[in-house]
């Protein structure tokens, strides 16, 4: 939040909050973008929505899928971690804030199909998965307390990067989304990327973040699964 806001205090453009999107509509070179508020006319626009773009544009829903995340605090307890600690290949992740609370999120591997959609709600089950791994690898912060729960969905690729893309039906728009659960990493340099794609500039990662590659991934898959 104090990124965007920095962001934001940096840059000359008017922000226009609460105030939903509810559809696109090109017209003579420009796209209209209608609001609950009224309609904007732009001559381009950068559709970033992640894991919801799909709700606006369907014809993104090849290339972002909705992936439901969960996560919890705990109590302050003493100090027992100067880093964010990763494990079980990632699916499971813990730090602890300045003021002693722990925050462990992950274990969405141990219920892979309750774990998409636009649903935003913990779930029993996982929850209580959260609170043994913290058990049996933080066996010295429990018992503890837990004072919050939360989750969040976030957008996946069908191969894990993100992607940048022409926006469907405005070509000198552009979208990108699918980061997987690693905006915070991506986000601002993608924007750059899509940025310069739309003033006629070189950037050295198109391809690699190209919508291309997952037409072809997708075209490589069905050629071995013709039916």
């Amino acid at each position: 939040v104090r990124l965007v806001r920095v962001l934001a205090s940096e840059s000359s453009a008017a922000l226009v909050t609460h105030t939903p999107v509810e559809a696109l509509e090109a017209e003579g070179g420009s796209t209209l973008v209608h609001t609950t508020r009224g309609t904007m006319r732009a001559e381009r626009v950068v559709l970033a929505l992640n894991a919801y773009a799909p709700l606006l544009v369907p014809d993104l829903a090849p290339f972002v899928r909705p992936v439901r995340a969960q996560m919890l605090a705990t109590a302050p307890v003493a100090p027992l971690l100067t880093r964010p600690v990763y494990s079980h290949e990632g699916y499971y992740y813990v730090r602890q804030h300045t003021d002693g609370r722990l925050l462990v999120g992950g274990a969405r591997h141990r219920h892979r199909d309750e774990e998409v959609g636009y649903e935003d709600a913990t779930t029993p089950a996982l929850q209580a998965d959260l609170e043994a791994y913290l058990a049996e690898h933080v066996p010295t912060a429990s018992p503890v307390q837990v004072e919050r729960r939360w989750s969040g969905t976030m957008g996946f690729s069908p191969d894990g990067l993100p992607l940048v893309g022409a926006l469907p039906g405005h070509p000198e728009s552009r979208w990108l989304g699918g980061f997987t659960g690693h905006g915070m990493g991506f986000a601002v340099r993608l924007a750059r990327l899509a940025v310069r794609e739309m003033v006629g500039e070189d950037d050295e990662y198109a391809d690699l973040f190209a919508t291309a590659r997952v037409v072809g991934l997708r075209s490589q898959v069905a050629s071995l699964n013709p039916s």
